[in-house]
Parts: C-alpha cells; structure tokens; sequence
C-alpha cells in the first residue's frame, strides 16, 4: 500500500564560518515524498478476511477459474510481466510505472482486437478498453469521468515519453493515481479475458483497497 506523508520542513545550510552569519534566510520548498508503507499488522497475515481480498479462490471458479486465467495469462504474457514489474520492483520512478503501464495497455489493445500499430490513437485504444472492462472501471474512477482518465492518461504518457515537459510543475499525486488506474483497468481487462465470473467484480468494488484507491483517483479527475 503507498500512503502520502508530509514534510513538515528541512533546512539546507553550512557549518559556522568565519565571517558568515550562522543563520540565512532559506527559499520555501513544497515537496511530496512517496514511500513504501512498512507498518504492517503480522495478525493480519495469519487472519485474512474477505474484505481484504479482491476475490476468492471459490469466487474465481476454483482451479477451473485458475485453468481459465492461465491460458489468458499465456496469451498476454509479455504484457502482464511488464505491468507487474511496476507493482513489485522494489525501486521504480512513478514516471517510469505510468509509461509502462499505459504502453502494456495499448500493446494489450492490440493484441485483445486485431488492430495493428499506427491504425489507432491511444486514446481510442483506451476508451475501448474500458469498454470491455465495463462497470468496475466506472466505479474506480467515477461516473462520466472515463474520458477524463483516457485524456489525462495520453496526455502523461506523451509528455514524459517524447520528454515534452508541458507540465512542469505537475503534482505528482496525479500522475501516481493515474498510472494505478492504469494498473486496475489491465487487472480487470485480464480478468475479462479468464472469463471471471461476475462474484469477481462484485466483490473487488467491494474491497477495502479498491475503494480506497477509488476515492483517491475520484480526487484528482
């Protein structure tokens, strides 16, 4: 789970010198600092419950289920590699995990319809997406804003892969929380692929991590 902190202050200066006052006057700096959260509940390791699950083994359709994603993992492989290197490398820059994301998901595209590179916008590639991952999507980033994050997705990606730097001073609470509902609609879209049962979905919106994320991605659209 990511959390955002805050700094309260810091203070960058040199040791007394002779001839130098101790103390200067010091620019004001805002800074956001992302940090893994390592306060964890060892009880919670040993006691999971259904609210803390996106969905069950029984849910899934049991090792049938497990046969069904199986053979759409073996299809999308490369692409769902790519993506879960964002979610578990133990160093990554929220740049380099929205491009990866948003790429993995045009690439996705591609593969899932037929439509060969250059015969799409992304944006297009996107909406469709969406499309097919349907109602939980909506609820994860909100009623009537999917275009929003279709936009905002294309507009970062190009941003920081042609290095355009349209937006300087860009908070990067929204570029994080775009690139993990990036990250939720590859989720769903797979599972749509491994023929998921429709208990798989009602019971992720009704996860506490995805609404959670919901409400923080709701926040910046």
């Amino acid at each position: 789970m990511v959390r955002r902190s805050q700094v309260t202050g810091f203070a960058v200066g040199h040791g007394p010198e002779r001839g130098l006052k101790r103390r200067r006057q010091l620019s004001v700096l805002r800074a956001q600092l992302f940090s893994e959260w390592r306060v964890e509940s060892r009880s919670f390791k040993k006691q999971l419950d259904d609210s803390g699950m996106l969905f069950t083994f029984e849910q899934l359709g049991g090792i049938d289920g497990v046969s069904r994603w199986m053979t759409a993992a073996e299809r999308y492989r490369e692409f769902l590699g790519r993506v879960m290197a964002t979610r578990y490398a133990k160093e990554s820059m929220i740049q380099d995990e929205m491009l990866n994301r948003i790429a993995s998901l045009e690439a996705f595209h591609r593969t899932w319809s037929g439509i060969g590179e250059n015969q799409m916008n992304l944006v297009r590639r996107l909406e469709g997406l969406v499309d097919h991952a349907g109602e939980p999507f909506e609820k994860l980033v909100g009623a009537g804003k999917t275009s929003t994050w279709c936009q905002k997705a294309k507009n970062h990606r190009n941003d920081i892969a042609h290095h355009l730097g349209r937006h300087p001073d860009l908070d990067v609470t929204e570029l994080f929380y775009v690139g993990q509902a990036a990250y939720w609609l590859f989720t769903i879209c797979m599972l749509r692929e491994a023929g998921a049962p429709q208990e798989v979905f009602d019971h992720m919106v009704a996860c506490r991590h995805f609404i959670w994320e919901s409400s923080e991605i709701q926040g910046i659209l």
